[in-house]
């Protein structure tokens, strides 16, 4: 069998993020159920050198491949990612593909799958604290579930806070402004993402009442873990949406401060009030990437013009 090779061009025109709602959402539930395989996400230091990053194996039910990928962030910020599908059954690897952008796709639809269940129904105004690269992207995944008006950027950059705001503003064809402190960006803010956190930052103390507050894990080398960019009072008073409990406590939330995960709530969408304040804390799970994956792969199998090599040993009689 000879397995499929993938590289960044061929993922980003082949996957479709819209049509993975669904399957995503599914995916969240039996996750929750027990119906994937354990969440696992380890990430090490290499003494300078940046950090590698190792997901555990993805599986969903009825998907007849399962997945493993690695990842590696250089000092500098830049990131590789590789994933390997293999066949259920027989364990032959069907491909290998160039995951930087499969894996964004797949971390940000997350977040913008439990914005649909535990944001407000009318959230439209959006403040983003601290920026990366997957910022704009994870704006374009919250336009699929919400219909966005106004966004907000804090970022201690200027020049890249306006570099992000002036994209933003092109891409998104919304209204964006720079704020110069937090009260500033989240004052009206119905949404709020928190996406990076450096050593030395303080949390996030309040948010306005109803708002939807997502918080990414930075993955960052000087980064702090995700459950402190927000003060233990704004942890207390919110409900805490987690995608795993057990990695969740990894990356600092205490078990009395996690209501539920993100597959519990889908299944079973709670009564919201307008005052209630909620958040989603997210790292993204091994089954996301597959199912992306599955995708792309399924979109190319077919067409005899993409690389292969014939990487399995050949049996001799």
């Amino acid at each position: 069998m000879r397995t499929l090779f993938l590289p960044h061009a061929e993922v980003v025109q082949r996957l479709d993020a819209l049509s993975l709602l669904a399957p995503m959402r599914e995916g969240f539930i039996a996750h929750s159920r027990g119906r994937t395989a354990p969440g696992l996400v380890r990430a090490t230091s290499l003494a300078g050198h940046g950090i590698a990053r190792v997901t555990g194996v993805g599986l969903v039910p009825d998907l007849p491949a399962y997945s493993l990928s690695s990842a590696a962030t250089s000092p500098d910020g830049v990131e590789h990612a590789t994933l390997l599908l293999h066949d259920l059954e027989s364990g032959k690897l069907l491909a290998c593909m160039e995951a930087v952008h499969l894996r964004a796709i797949a971390l940000s639809l997350g977040i913008a799958i439990a914005a649909d269940v535990l944001a407000r129904p009318e959230a439209s105004r959006v403040a983003v604290l601290g920026t990366s690269d997957g910022t704009l992207r994870l704006l374009k995944m919250l336009r699929l579930v919400r219909s966005l008006r106004q966004i907000r950027v804090l970022e201690p950059r200027p020049q890249r806070a306006e570099e992000v705001a002036g994209r933003a503003y092109r891409e998104l064809s919304l209204p964006v402004r720079v704020s110069q402190d937090v009260e500033d960006a989240v004052q009206d803010a119905e949404l709020v993402l928190v996406t990076a956190g450096t050593a030395g930052a303080a949390p996030l103390e309040t948010v306005p009442e109803g708002c939807h507050v997502a918080v990414v894990d930075p993955a960052l080398r000087d980064a702090v873990p995700a459950a402190e960019l927000l003060s233990p009072a704004l942890r207390k008073r919110a409900r805490v949406v987690v995608d795993d409990r057990s990695i969740a406590r990894e990356a600092g939330w205490a078990d009395a401060e996690v209501d539920a995960e993100l597959g519990e709530v889908l299944s079973e969408p709670p009564a919201r009030t307008a005052s209630e304040i909620t958040v989603h804390a997210t790292v993204g799970l091994p089954f996301q990437e597959l199912l992306a994956a599955w995708q792309v792969f399924d979109s190319a199998r077919e067409n005899p013009e993409l690389p292969r090599l014939e990487l399995t040993r050949r049996r001799t009689s």
